[in-house]
């Protein structure tokens, strides 16, 4: 849904730049023709305007994005095409144009919304290893370095799969951080992480989990210490306690934004794997 969100951008300055060339319409036709040096400063005022909204979003918690800005510009491109009809030599070309950079715009958001129908699909399992979304559901954070390693060696059957290994290091909040998954838990009672923990000694790691409407205020959401023991560890939570996480709201778990599994100032290394994360 994020990827149909950014693409909204194009039909968004489609429309307004297309209201603000029909507003202006007067002072763009110099007698009986267009004054493209006036068309041109409109076109560029309007992605102006994208940008200083792209500058301003930190301001509001979220991140600056150059995607957005190049929805921005193909929105502005066909309200030009359309705002004159061009001469007959250039239509087919400029025909071509708008419908490859319409088409151009769109690859990002049919590619996610079939991963979505993926992710569906694969339900229970949100993920794994061997998810087809792993490469972007998944990341390090902090100092930490994230890998997709063959299972460990404890049980022959296991071998051939893949499991994330996240190796811990030093800093503040080193882990990892699960994000673009399939959102709505609704249907279901528990969320799963089947862990194991290499080495001798138990070690402390921190469960994060926002929902999207999340403020980034630490009592705004679910929050958890987990101890891990050496070797397998099976982490089962109730949605219950999720939703009630949050104080003065209840979190919204058809919009579950991402979970965050760290280790808060680790006085030593060391090294989980991660083989799923699972609703049940």
């Amino acid at each position: 849904l994020g990827a149909w969100k950014d693409w909204s951008h194009v039909p968004v300055f489609f429309c307004a730049t297309g209201m603000l060339l029909q507003a202006l319409a007067p002072w763009l036709h110099a007698r009986t023709s267009l004054n493209l040096f006036r068309v041109a400063l409109v076109a560029a005022f309007a992605l102006g305007v994208g940008a200083a909204i792209e500058g301003v979003q930190p301001w509001f918690g979220r991140d600056r994005s150059l995607l957005d800005l190049g929805y921005d510009a193909v929105g502005i491109l066909l309200a030009l095409l359309c705002f004159r009809p061009v001469r007959t030599r250039l239509r087919y070309t400029a025909l071509t144009l708008a419908l490859t950079a319409l088409g151009l715009s769109l690859v990002q958001p049919l590619y996610f919304t079939h991963v979505l129908w993926l992710q569906y699909q694969a339900l229970p399992v949100l993920l794994d290893a061997q998810s087809p979304w792993a490469q972007f559901s998944i990341k390090s954070s902090g100092d930490a370095v994230l890998q997709s390693t063959p299972a460990p060696d404890l049980d022959s059957d296991l071998n051939e799969e893949l499991w994330f290994a996240v190796n811990i290091k030093s800093g503040a909040y080193p882990g990892i951080v699960m994000q673009e998954f399939y959102p709505d838990w609704r249907l279901y009672e528990h969320v799963v992480l089947e862990l194991l923990l290499e080495g001798p000694q138990a070690q402390t790691l921190v469960l994060r989990i926002d929902d999207l409407a999340h403020n980034n205020a630490y009592d705004d959401r679910f929050n958890r210490r987990l101890r891990l023991t050496p070797g397998w560890n099976r982490i089962r939570i109730p949605l219950q306690e999720i939703r009630q996480a949050p104080q003065g709201r209840e979190a919204d778990l058809a919009q579950i934004n991402r979970l965050l599994l760290f280790a808060a100032s680790p006085l030593e290394p060391f090294t989980f794997h991660l083989k799923q994360l699972r609703l049940e």
